[in-house]
Formats: C-alpha cells, structure tokens, sequence
C-alpha cells in the first residue's frame, strides 16, 4: 500500500519518554509530503485532554479519530490524526511543505485524512 502511495521508509520512529511509547517509522515521498505513522499508548481521551481548543472528532471506517494541532508552528501544513486502538492509538503526522512539487499545493489535511482512510481498514479489528 506505501508502494502505491510513492512512499518510502526513512527511519523507525521508536520511543518510550514520560510515559508515552511509541514504534512505527518516516516514510518520505519525493517531492512531496512526509509522514510519521506509529503506534502510541496515547489514547483518544489523552489528546483531547492534552489539545482541547484543537481536537476534532472524526470517523474513519469502524474506528473513531481525531485530528488535533501538534505542531502549531507549522500552520497548515501539518496535520496530525490519530485512530483510536485498543492500547492507545495509531498516528499519522503528515507535514507538507509549500515548496513540495508534488503536493504542496494540496490540502494537508486532506493528504492525511485519505492515507488514513487507504490504511484504516488493514487494521485488524482486535487491534
């Protein structure tokens, strides 16, 4: 599936700080958008506890998201989403710079919102 969408791996994104684990990897498209997709022991509550003025609720497939600012520094070309699992959630932190030929003049939260919705429903529903 990151074939078709031109992406390739950069490096695992594997962490455990203050509490929050984290393990998935970059993936990069040239001339395009990046993305950041792990896993997290951050839960749904825990963002909109953590981001209330930004959390927004959405459906993706069988499974409930929200996409929230993590980044404000980076306005609208960044946007994070995340989908709720049974230990946390799934994230994906895409940034899409204006200078992206591919994709820079394209919606970033669009960009997210329909890679989100190519790979929630590989997710196994006991996950």
């Amino acid at each position: 599936m990151l074939t078709s969408e031109q992406l390739r791996k950069t490096r695992p994104e594997d962490s455990d700080s203050a509490g929050v684990t984290t393990h998935g990897c970059g993936y990069f498209m040239l001339q395009g958008y990046d993305v950041r997709i792990v896993r997290t022991s951050v839960s749904l509550s825990d963002i909109k506890a953590k981001f209330p003025d930004s959390y927004r609720e959405q459906q993706f497939g069988s499974r409930q998201g929200a996409y929230y600012t993590l980044f404000p520094q980076y306005g609208d070309r960044s946007c994070v989403i995340n989908v709720a699992m049974n230990t946390g959630s799934l994230e994906f932190d895409l940034r899409n710079p204006a200078t992206a030929s591919k994709t820079g003049d394209l919606d970033t939260c669009q960009l997210a919102t329909d890679l989100t919705n190519k790979i929630v429903p590989l997710i196994p529903e006991s996950a």
